[in-house]
């Protein structure tokens, strides 16, 4: 059983903006920052100026520092990041109090023989940065930077103990899907290497926000690991997609042995082995962030079609051919059915909206009407 040790302790917000060289603000398991809006941002500082109380932050100390862009690290932020980020904006003069700040009155009351050379209502301080604030109101300034932070540092040498922490201190604001699934640090090791370094979602059309490309990577594993190709899509639900990533981790509190990390290991190499190819035509194929592909389901399906393109040995489609096939399908719309073809007919299926993006069957008969249109199968005009 690992070890994982807890200790407490308070930190001055002004340790806390002072110190934010001193932190790992996006350790592998962390969401990205930038999620809270400015009014959640300016709710916080507001919480703080008005004496509320704050939910603690988590950091995991790093045994050895962390280097990073030339600076060492000695904590990880498990838990709190966007929290130090509402802090460093309104520090830096970027986050101002919302205009209409006010501080409640037996706060106002306790600070009023500080504040008398302040004339002004109730309202007076709303707008102003924390640089704004020390000059015209030093002594709430100071309540500020005096306020003091509760703080959880968590020291334990298992990088899995420390990703549950993670998962479980955000299921009261849950993550998504793709954050819960892409935890553990076999997963990751193979899974988010491949999107930011190798750039294999170069071309799609959708930005990584909040892990969707490692979230669609894993879904093309999961395909591939039940052998799917666009002939037989294996159903995506989501208990299906969770039960596949959780066979990458051991057990909360467990270690794989060494038997077991490595037949992990080779299982994820073959798997991202085998859809990478597919992934590297596509990028040759498409436009970098293609609009084309600004739809998960619509980059799965391209997926399928220029798969089966590779294993039969056939010439690649151009990106026109897709253009074109969207073209042909949009002369189509508010026609009577009496005046199509039966290709025509069969080809508008493929705008039909996706009933079910986890059933396989749908996708399948989607992405083989494709196949078959650039295949000249079907004709659409």
């Amino acid at each position: 059983m690992s070890r994982l040790g807890i200790s407490r302790r308070g930190f001055r917000v002004e340790q806390l903006i002072g110190w934010q060289d001193n932190f790992l603000l996006d350790p592998v398991y962390q969401r990205e920052g930038g999620i809270w809006t400015r009014s959640r941002q300016q709710l916080f500082i507001d919480s703080i100026l008005n004496g509320f109380d704050v939910p603690p932050l988590y950091l995991h100390q790093l045994r050895p520092p962390e280097f990073r862009d030339g600076r060492a690290a000695s904590y990880a932020v498990i838990d709190g990041r966007q929290r130090l980020e509402a802090l460093e904006e309104f520090a830096s003069g970027r986050l101002r109090l919302d205009d209409d700040f006010r501080l409640l009155e037996d706060v106002e009351d306790s600070q009023a023989v500080l504040l008398e050379e302040f004339a002004g209502g109730r309202g007076r301080f709303g707008g102003l940065t924390l640089g704004e604030l020390r000059a015209e109101a030093p002594s709430l300034a100071y309540r500020f930077l005096d306020y003091e932070i509760p703080v959880t540092v968590v020291d334990t040498e298992d990088p899995e103990l420390i990703e549950e922490l993670f998962f479980r201190l955000n299921e009261g604001v849950p993550l998504n899907p793709a954050e819960k699934r892409t935890r553990g640090e076999l997963l990751r090791s193979h899974v988010i290497p491949l999107v930011r370094n190798d750039d294999l979602f170069r071309c799609a059309g959708f930005r990584n926000v909040r892990r969707k490309h490692e979230d669609l990577l894993l879904r093309l594993l999961f395909v591939k690991s039940r052998q799917g190709t666009i002939h037989d899509v294996p159903d995506m639900k989501r208990t299906l997609i969770d039960q596949f990533a959780s066979s990458f981790r051991p057990d909360f509190g467990e270690s794989f042995s060494d038997s077991e990390r490595q037949n992990v290991q080779r299982t994820l190499a073959a798997l991202v082995d085998a859809v990478r190819p597919t992934l590297e035509a596509m990028n040759e194929i498409f436009e970098e962030g293609d609009p084309l592909l600004r739809q998960q389901s619509t980059f799965f399906i391209y997926y399928l079609v220029i798969e089966d393109f590779l294993r039969t040995g056939e010439a690649l489609p151009a990106r026109a051919d897709f253009v074109r096939f969207g073209e042909e399908l949009g002369s189509l719309q508010g026609r009577e059915e009496e005046q199509l073809t039966a290709d025509q007919r069969e080809a508008l299926e493929y705008a039909a909206p996706l009933r079910e993006t986890t059933t396989g069957s749908y996708t399948q008969e989607k992405a083989q009407i494709l196949l078959r249109y650039l295949r000249g199968e079907l004709s659409v005009v």
